[in-house]
């Protein structure tokens, strides 16, 4: 394989922090303009090229986001309760993705609007971030200050 889960998931804390500091200076930015190793992954997305991968290894047709997404355990809290949804579970109503995407999109930039780019960059970042502390065996509680 030529990425690893804890790649894809740093890969992805930098994409979207690189995106937030964009915000930050009032630049609407798309993944594609952020240049990085994910410039040529599946989806512009270190998560989904890992994701599609894995699915090869195991001769699955349809990828199972739920089951291979380094990000799938986050993911699925933005999934409706009862959902069946296994595929782009990213882009489910809600989450910070489909929000930084439906934000993205918009014809017009209102400053408030470059705050919830960044708030929504911010947040997929730590996300993976937690996401590479579960994955690396830590326990987040030990990396607060008391």
């Amino acid at each position: 394989m030529s990425i690893t889960r804890e790649q894809a998931l740093e890969e992805t804390m930098g994409l979207w922090n690189q995106l937030a500091d964009k915000a930050a200076l009032h630049i609407a930015a798309d993944k594609m303009e952020i240049e990085g190793p994910w410039s040529n992954y599946c989806f512009q997305c270190p998560c989904c090229e890992y994701l599609v991968e894995v699915s090869r290894l195991v001769n699955e047709r349809s990828p199972d986001c739920t089951k291979f997404c380094p990000l799938g355990k986050q993911w699925g809290y933005y999934l409706e309760e009862g959902s069946e949804e296994k595929s782009f579970i990213c882009t489910a109503p809600g989450s910070p993705y489909k929000q930084w995407s439906n934000a993205v999109e918009a014809e017009e930039y209102k400053d408030m609007l470059f705050y919830d780019l960044e708030f929504f960059c911010r947040l997929i970042a730590e996300l993976a971030h937690e996401a590479l502390l579960d994955c690396l065996g830590h326990d987040k509680k030990a990396l607060t200050v008391d």
